[in-house]
């Protein structure tokens, strides 16, 4: 059985990627870099009204540097629902 969830909370580590944000209705977009030790995290509006990702790097652009991303969702008795876009990002 699916447990609810209403956070996403990401660690990223390694090589610096870029982490992109697409609204799904109106086509805005915003994106920030991923620096190694960096972590962000968002609710669970902004996770069914954005698409999400990473940006692939060009073949010309990739390195032997690795890179390890991880993923949490959970459940945040204080997060609030249907509020606008709000990323909180931590850099090391």
């Amino acid at each position: 059985k699916d447990c609810p969830q209403n956070i996403t909370v990401a660690v990223s580590f390694g090589a610096e990627r870029e982490a992109s944000f697409l609204h799904a209705q109106k086509g805005a977009t915003t994106s920030f870099p991923l620096s190694n030790g960096s972590m962000y995290a968002f609710g669970r509006s902004v996770n069914i009204r954005w698409k999400h990702g990473i940006v692939a790097i060009p073949p010309e652009r990739q390195s032997e540097e690795g890179r390890i991303s991880i993923i949490v969702w959970g459940w945040n008795k204080q997060v609030e629902e249907g509020e606008p876009l709000k990323i909180l990002k931590v850099l090391q």
